[in-house]
Parts: structure tokens; C-alpha cells; sequence
């Protein structure tokens, strides 16, 4: 199936003992333009989006206060986007603002999602155990996660490291077309934490 959304905001919606606080998403393709999701959470995963085996869309949208609200016991993760089993995402001129996961990846987070391609976002005061802003789960075949023009701001990995990114799946993401390297994530650190 196919879900459009376009020129649309999604306010204060939740999953209080799932996935996804306005969409979980399995099988489709869903595209997303012009959106506004804010104060949007779930339980265990995807505080705004959760998405599994689905091609994934996102232009000019914007994500803010979107949260998980599990523990970290519970390895909640992906404060606005869950990205979960060989989903492909491509996120374009996006903004993801305050949003929270306990466990890894504030913003988003990858586990065994086949790519994640990321143009022109901005990452801004976002937090997670493991990944402030962005976090990679699990060995999984396919594309390395590829960011290009991205700006990380302020975004906070309170356990585990990578205050704008945290990695453990090979390979590595590429930042401006180069491979991650501890030197390259290094110097995105000097403004997250």
C-alpha cells in the first residue's frame, strides 16, 4: 500500500503501549512531504514514525518534541523515527528538533534498516542513551548510512557516546560522502556531547 501526507501537521498524537506515535507502518510505501510532527510520542519505538520493510520519504517536514516514553531497560529508541527489518529511508531538507529516546538515537534510529540517506537536515538539541541525534543498531546487509550537508547541534548521548552519532553495524555511515571514521564523527562532537 501507499500512504501520501503532504502539507499537514500531526499534533500531540500517541502510542501509549506500542510503536509509532502517529504511524506504524509494515509493508508500504509512505511519503511524507511538508509535515509537521510535534509532541507526538509511543512506548517502545518511533515516537512519530515506526517503520518495517517500507520505502520511506521525508521532504521539507519537521520533527520536534517527539519522544519515546519507555526505559532504557526497554531499549526504546528512535525519539521521532524507528527505522526497523530492511526499510529504506531517504530524509531531505528536514529538521528534527528536541526529541528523545532513552535508549539510542533520538532522533532516528536505524536497527537493521537497509539504508538511511540524509540531505540538508538539521539535528538540534536532541538525546539518547547511545546516538544523540542519529544511531545505527545491528549488522545488517546493505547500503552505509550516507549523510551529506548535515548540520548537528547540541544533541546530547548520555550513556553510551556519539552526540550526534553512535554506529555499532558494518559499514560505517559516510558523512559527505567519505566513511565514518572516529576522526570525522570527532570533529562533529566539538558541538554535541
Amino acid at each position: 500500500s501507499t500512504i501520501k501526507v503532504s502539507d499537514t501537521i500531526l499534533s500531540g498524537l500517541r502510542a501509549p503501549s506500542g510503536n509509532g506515535g502517529a504511524f506504524n507502518v509494515m509493508g508500504s510505501i509512505v511519503d511524507l512531504q511538508r509535515v509537521d510532527m510535534a509532541s507526538t510520542s509511543s512506548k517502545t519505538g518511533g515516537g512519530a514514525i515506526t517503520a518495517q520493510l517500507c520505502s520511506l520519504k521525508i521532504k521539507d517536514s519537521t520533527f520536534k518534541h517527539t519522544h519515546t516514553t519507555g526505559s532504557v531497560k526497554d531499549k526504546t529508541s528512535g525519539g521521532a523515527l524507528s527505522l526497523l527489518i530492511r526499510t529504506r529511508c531517504t530524509v531531505d531538507d528536514s529538521t528534527f528538533t528536541n526529541n528523545i529516546a532513552a535508549f539510542a538515537g533520538g532522533a532516528i534510529v536505524c536497527n537493521g534498516c537497509a539504508s538511511l540517506e540524509v540531505a540538508n537536515g538539521n539535528f538540534m538539541g536532541n538525546k539518547a542513551g547511545r546516538g544523540g541525534a542519529l544511531a545505527a543498531l545491528g549488522v545488517q546487509v546493505g547500503q552505509p548510512i550516507s549523510i551529506d550537508g548535515a548540520i548537528f547541534t547540541n544533541n546530547v548521548a548520555s550513556v553510551a557516546g556519539g552526540g550526534a552519532i553512535y554506529f555499532s553495524r558494518w559499514p560505517p555511515p559516510r558523512l559527505g560522502g567519505q566513511l565514518a571514521t572516529l576522526e570525522n564523527i570527532n570533529k562533529m562532537a566539538t558541538e554535541n556531547r
